[in-house]
């Protein structure tokens, strides 16, 4: 018998497999249809709302899992969305781990507009990742290697920026300075006369930092030469420059009319993206240049319309400046004591939200280590007081230890392989129990009424039958398959028991505290026993349609699963309802493992008018398919 269905399985794979040949055509339209499903979903995520945007996401991602061929300019748009999401919730270590996988997968040989800005977008927020700036600086190499090859001089000028940026972060001021000579060259060579501008105008800094100051200013007066032929936010960058230079050369009257100028232009730029920063900026500069004039009233003027414009999107460390200076100038205007003190706190917690995570850290260390060395001090006494009986405990256990090992290792392998052989048992009979002939050919024979009303809908239950009997069957030889897999056998069955009885009966599957594709692993196989139940014995006899309701609830360490159907309901004392094979193996296995028994309780227990069974049990789970 059991050659007979391994025979019988073999034909019905190869009837499958047939008819997919037949329907290659199909297959490709599908395939199609299924990249218009990925992308309607991220067009959805890109144009819902936050909350919305990670749910289309993750439909996408299931899509995405279980369909191989999609292309991977999809799969790397998707990556990137994912990016975006995280940075917009502001979990920027999650989202440079999407942005640098995305940008990993991207072919250098020909970099479109769309990878050049995912590689912008990966090199900005690793400029506000410290931490990232490491592999901002890898990524910005590989993407100055892809824009060679196509000699992208107008691109190119962004990576060879951040190079320069992040050498100066880090404090290599000579790197950086080869970086800008670098970003200017390839500024030239794209006769961007505006970005070459910005870009001297940043090497004056760099060559300041470096105490070669003529040189320095010798930049800024070349650019001032020709500021007329210059856009707005170049020329605001050359005097905000101007005014830095200054004021580190204690020239805090020429810094003040160098930032004026500065203001001044970027008030003529009110739609840049980052004006209210810009703008801000420049009320700061202003504010502590006047502080050093002694000019107060001034300062203090332009710490309020900084604090106006200053919001919730600025970095912290712009935040914290801001405290200090107004600490600063409240400190030498002499203002009350109470004044003073509620800058001090206002700053104060600024900087505890910045530092909160570094303190604890070290804290968590420092008690580590007080801990470590309270606890050797105590061993070093303990040793000195008992030298000699160590040494003796030494030796028997030197003796007698590997005797002990050999014993307790070939216990828990006898243990390990009875337990393993005891659950290849189950799972044997189980799927002897799912691979039911009676639902096996009645629904063979749906399908083959269906090939003569329907040829189209028979092709998609033929493949749905396929698709069954090869996730029994994977399912059947783990011990642990993930909850998607298990969930996708459980509703192919259901679908081709609809295929007899369309008006059967419906059916919902709900989960909790957990999603279909997270990596949970269960054995396979236990609820689909309790499901058959319902549609064979408790949907029989009835004259309304049934209903079938399956949840899934992550609780700790078991998932609580409830299955409920409005059928004829549990009688002890029908034939038709005493235990079945696969139901009393099961039972069997959830006591041992979970030492509970499954409930069934009838409807009409709880509520008189109700109908129908309610099934319950707890299924172990665990974080990965390995024993």
């Amino acid at each position: 018998m059991h050659y007979m269905l391994r025979f019988l399985i073999f034909l019905l794979i190869s009837l499958c497999l047939l008819l997919l040949n037949c329907s290659q055509g199909d297959s490709e339209q599908e395939l199609r249809n299924t990249i218009d499903s990925v992308l309607t979903y991220q067009e959805k995520a890109k144009t819902n709302s936050a909350d919305s945007t990670l749910t289309y996401l993750r439909i996408a991602d299931q899509i995405i899992l279980n369909n191989k061929n999609i292309p991977d300019s999809i799969v790397i748009e998707h990556m990137f969305l994912k990016g975006l999401y995280f940075y917009d919730a502001k979990q920027l270590d999650s989202a440079t781990y999407y942005f640098h996988n995305t940008v990993n997968r991207v072919d250098l040989s020909n970099i479109s507009p769309r990878a050049i800005d995912y590689f912008r977008k990966t090199l900005a927020t690793d400029l506000e990742t410290e931490n990232s700036l490491p592999n901002g600086i890898s990524t910005a190499n590989k993407f100055i290697e892809g824009l060679l090859k196509t000699k992208d001089y107008d691109n190119l000028i962004y990576p060879y920026n951040f190079l320069d940026r992040a050498h100066r972060l880090i404090g290599d001021y000579k790197k950086a300075l080869y970086y800008n000579e670098k970003a200017l060259e390839a500024a030239e060579l794209s006769g961007n006369k505006n970005v070459s501008a910005i870009t001297t105008v940043s090497r004056s800094k760099l060559l300041y930092s470096l105490n070669k100051k003529a040189e320095a200013y010798q930049l800024l007066d070349g650019i001032l030469e020709n500021k007329s032929t210059y856009s707005n936010d170049a020329c605001r960058q050359l005097f905000t420059n101007y005014g830095i230079l200054n004021y580190y050369d204690a020239d805090y009257k020429r810094a003040v009319i160098n930032y004026k100028k500065a203001l001044s232009y970027l008030k003529k730029e009110t739609a840049h993206p980052e004006y209210y920063y810009f703008l801000v900026e420049s009320f700061v500069n202003l504010s502590e240049a006047y502080m050093e004039l002694e000019d107060y009233n001034s300062s203090e003027a332009y710490l309020d319309s900084a604090s106006m414009y200053m919001n919730e999107d600025f970095r912290i460390d712009n935040l914290i400046f801001l405290g200090e200076q107004k600490l600063k100038l409240s400190y030498l205007t002499k203002k009350n004591i109470a004044n003073i003190l509620s800058e001090y706190d206002t700053l104060v917690k600024i900087q505890n939200e910045f530092y909160k995570q570094k303190i604890n850290d070290e804290l968590l260390a420092l008690e580590l280590e007080y801990e470590n060395g309270r606890v050797l001090a105590a061993k070093n006494r303990a040793n000195e007081k008992k030298n000699e009986q160590l040494r003796f405990a030494f030796i028997v256990v030197l003796l007698v230890a590997p005797l002990i090992i050999i014993i307790a290792y070939l216990l828990y392998r006898q243990r390990r392989y009875r337990f393993k052989n005891l659950s290849l048992q189950m799972q044997q009979r189980l799927l002897r129990s799912q691979m039911n002939p009676h639902f096996t050919f009645n629904t063979l024979y749906a399908i083959q009424n269906e090939l003569k009303k329907d040829p189209e809908s028979a092709k998609d239950y033929m493949l749905k039958f396929s698709r069954l009997l090869r996730l029994i069957l994977e399912n059947s030889t783990q011990n642990y398959v993930q909850l998607n897999k298990e969930l996708d056998s459980l509703k192919q069955y259901m679908d081709l028991q609809l295929l007899r009885s369309p008006s059967k009966f419906n059916y919902h599957i709900s989960l909790k505290n957990m999603v279909e594709d997270d990596l949970i692993f269960i054995p396979p196989m236990l609820i689909q026993p309790f499901v058959e139940n319902s549609i064979e014995h408790g949907f029989s006899h009835i004259d309304y349609k049934g209903d079938i309701q399956i949840h899934l609830a992550l609780e700790d360490p078991y998932i609580l699963c409830r299955i409920t159907d409005n059928g004829n309901g549990y009688h002890t004392s029908d034939e038709v309802n005493k235990p079945s094979i696969s139901t009393s193996l099961i039972s069997e296995f959830i006591l041992k493992t979970t030492k509970t028994k499954i409930k069934f309780i009838n409807k009409t227990e709880v509520t008189p008018k109700d109908s129908g069974i309610i099934v319950e049990f707890l299924i172990p789970y665990k974080p990965t398919e390995d024993d």
